[in-house]
């Protein structure tokens, strides 16, 4: 059987006067006759011989055997591939086998699925170095591109030796020619004490405009135990996640102490807005 496992099927069949003929000469509705039709394509797609109705080389599809296929009795297949025939839909051949018309023709047969996947293997049999490109997005738009070659296969034992050697003079290449590049700077901050200490209690990194102010008050030795069980009490009691100041009160005093709940004083604490 060939290799294909689809076939087009045009919009314009649904207002095709062909089907309007058939529908007064069979007494078939519309949807019946789009479904014969499509089942008589498929066949004809899937036949070892493109566009015949057969199901191997020297066994042809009859009447009674296209009647099981669509679900349709003896006489009424019969007449419905007789008026098919008369519309120039199918044709009978020499050896009265039927033919889909104009298969071949309106179904691009070389440009199948299975087609294009023999080409493109075949274009990786030769092709020894493949190009890779990397889009960079900013601001939601692709605004250039860069492309690097890669040899061989990858491993460990030489990846030190197949990784693209770094551009000299802070410069790389791209499609567009060499521009300047900057090194990325680490922050520093990032890893002080402090930092490491709220990042594993909330298990996050805290904002950066914070980060200044963690380091000056919990210092170089903080206490992980009490920041984790103040951070625990602040998120159980609801209160703003973002609102390090009250955190950070709240860990030098060891622990959450509201003020009394009354007048002005509700909803505060430590002299900060919850």
């Amino acid at each position: 059987m060939a290799t294909d496992i689809w076939w087009r099927f045009y919009c314009e069949a649904i207002t095709d006067r062909k089907f309007v003929y058939l529908s007064k000469s069979t007494g078939l509705s519309k949807i019946e006759l789009l479904g014969a039709w499509a089942i008589l394509c498929t066949i004809a797609t899937q036949s070892p011989v493109y566009g015949a109705l057969r199901v191997t080389l020297r066994v042809m599809l009859r009447p009674n055997n296209i009647a099981e296929e669509l679900g349709l009795n003896l006489e009424k297949t019969e007449q419905l591939l007789e008026n098919m025939v008369e519309a120039n839909m199918l044709k009978v051949g020499e050896d009265g086998c039927f033919w889909v018309v104009n298969l071949s023709k309106r179904q691009y047969k070389s440009t199948a699925g299975a087609e294009r996947q023999r080409k493109w293997r075949e274009r990786q049999k030769t092709k020894n170095v493949d190009d890779v490109t990397r889009y960079v997005t900013r601001n939601g738009t692709e605004t250039e591109t860069e492309s690097i070659n890669i040899t061989g296969v990858f491993t460990p034992e030489n990846a030190s030796e197949s990784a693209p050697a770094p551009e000299k003079n802070g410069t790389k290449k791209t499609k567009s020619g060499t521009k300047k590049t900057s090194a990325v700077v680490q922050d520093a901050r990032k890893d002080h004490p402090a930092i490491t200490a709220v990042r594993q209690a909330i298990g996050r990194f805290p904002p950066k405009v914070a980060w200044d102010t963690i380091i000056a008050e919990i210092g170089d030795s903080p206490d992980s135990e009490k920041l984790l069980r103040v951070v625990r009490d602040w998120g159980t009691r609801g209160y703003n996640p973002n609102n390090w100041r009250g955190i950070l009160d709240a860990y030098k005093a060891n622990g959450i102490k509201p003020l009394a709940q009354s007048g002005k004083v509700k909803g505060k604490m430590l002299g900060v807005e919850i």
